[in-house]
């Protein structure tokens, strides 16, 4: 389940109304999140191999859960957009 910016769980019917509204914006996070999940889990248990193409594979409640391991990662891999008070900034005035 997501989360609101104040931590608190999203409900089903939430995240639903939040990806509408996100386009293809949420099928490309949803992929980069998938990518991470490959990327990063060391093992796994599945009678198959979890590769970019088999992870759609993987069991619903499992996948929800290692993508909600992951998320903290893919938040570090998107462009941070607040005001920078770096003095070596390239864009001045950067906190305007």
């Amino acid at each position: 389940m997501a989360a609101k910016a104040d931590g608190a769980e999203l409900s089903p019917e939430a995240e639903l109304r939040v990806a509408a509204g996100m386009g293809d914006a949420f099928d490309l996070l949803e992929e980069l999140n998938d990518a991470l999940v490959v990327a990063l889990v060391a093992g796994w248990s599945y009678g198959f191999a979890v590769t970019l193409d088999s992870v759609q594979d993987v069991p619903g409640e499992d996948l929800d859960a290692l993508r909600k391991e992951c998320s903290p990662y893919l938040a570090k891999l998107l462009p941070d957009f607040d005001v920078s008070a770096e003095s070596d900034s390239p864009i001045a005035p950067s906190g305007a």
